[in-house]
């Protein structure tokens, strides 16, 4: 390890000027580099991206990382690319976020070099719609997971998109990372264009780059919020899943500047959650819910809820893209829907993630019930 570090300390001391200014990667060997070799390689070559591959779990790794930020002097909006070491994974985001990196998970994403060759592109979708919400009724929405890894979007999800059988049958969001924009504006076309009324594209977690919220740069926090409500406006994405931000005034910051109509919270202890954003809009959050991982898991959970004959009930599920999904993961779904009707009919209604969210905001707003 001495080697390595005495290594990499003498690359930030010499070749950091040459580097670029707001891209670092998170690349090296791991156990699975002959059975599963990364593919993120020729854009780490391309982009002259500082390359590190340190555990942040290691204190002398951890400060080494701490380190290389601060010779870089990252602003915010700066990403790290690939994959955290051994099982540091997504810990990664504790060693960066306070040095204003936030990450961008893609250790298998291929041919990122041509792909960030095509002029950046803006996107619109339509927002979410409210219906009539009644007592003794279940609403859900159902989201994809995986999505602020671009990996998933270049092979699982463009699968799915492309040859899994059901979908459109039932309303489910896909979470996206909206650097697609600038990495790979032509997938996230693909996606766009290949909607049905029973898609939507919402944003991974944490929004404009992953991070958790509660370790990221203190007197920076405010500039990254800023870029994330700009990076998801022109996404066209109208939710986000948040994680890691607990801190109440981090959340709530969160909830005012994202211009978003709902947050589902992964991390957080709250139910139900109503803001006023900066510009008098209601903002909603719903509790990310359960990770299904496998078929059977939906059913669990959903079976579990009982109605409320005084309000309605509004509840997320998290889907495992990478187990739970695949080609095959709709006609899963599917059939744990039908099995769930047939326990309990008439009683859940799916909607899509920011149709539950307009559908709440409406409901709290009319019944001045937070």
């Amino acid at each position: 390890m001495g080697k390595q570090t005495g290594g990499i300390s003498m690359g930030y001391n010499n070749l950091a000027e040459g580097c670029h200014k707001y891209l670092s990667f998170s690349a090296g060997l791991r156990s699975d580099y002959l059975s599963g070799p990364w593919k993120i390689y020729d854009y780490a070559a391309a982009s002259k991206g500082f390359v590190f591959f340190l555990n942040s779990s290691i204190p002398e790794e951890s400060d080494m990382i701490k380190r290389i930020c601060e010779k870089m002097d990252y602003r915010p909006g700066s990403s790290t690319m690939g994959y955290g070491t051994d099982n540091d994974g997504d810990g990664l985001n504790n060693a960066t976020n306070p040095y204003n990196v936030g990450f961008m998970v893609s250790d298998y994403y291929a041919n990122g070099s041509l792909w960030c060759s095509f002029p950046n592109k803006s996107f619109q979708q339509r927002k979410g719609k409210a219906i009539e919400a009644h007592p003794g009724k279940i609403y859900v929405s159902l989201i994809w997971s995986d999505g602020d890894n671009i990996q998933f979007e270049a092979n699982q999800m463009y699968n799915m998109f492309k040859h899994a059988k059901g979908r459109g049958m039932v309303p489910v969001g896909y979470t996206m990372a909206s650097s697609l924009q600038e990495l790979n504006p032509k997938l996230l076309e693909f996606f766009y264009k290949n909607l049905t009324p029973n898609d939507e594209l919402l944003a991974g977690p944490s929004g404009f780059q992953f991070i958790y919220g509660d370790k990221y740069n203190e007197n920076n926090f405010k500039k990254w919020l800023e870029l994330n409500n700009n990076w998801l406006t022109t996404a066209g994405f109208h939710t986000v899943c948040l994680w890691n931000t607990t801190n109440k005034e981090r959340f709530g910051e969160y909830m005012k500047t994202c211009g978003l109509q709902g947050v589902f919270d992964g991390f957080n202890n709250n139910k139900e959650r109503y803001e006023r954003g900066n510009n008098g809009e209601g903002i909603v959050c719903v509790l990310q819910g359960a990770h299904c991982w496998n078929e059977g898991d939906v059913f669990n959970d959903l079976i579990k809820i009982s109605p409320d004959n005084e309000r309605p009930v509004f509840h997320n599920v998290y889907l495992i893209a990478a187990s739970y999904g695949g080609t095959e993961g709709y006609e899963r779904l599917i059939r744990e829907l039908q099995r769930l009707e047939s326990h309990k009919p008439d009683t859940f209604e799916f909607l899509l993630p920011m149709d539950l969210c307009a559908t709440l905001k409406d409901y709290i707003e009319k019944h001045n019930h937070k």
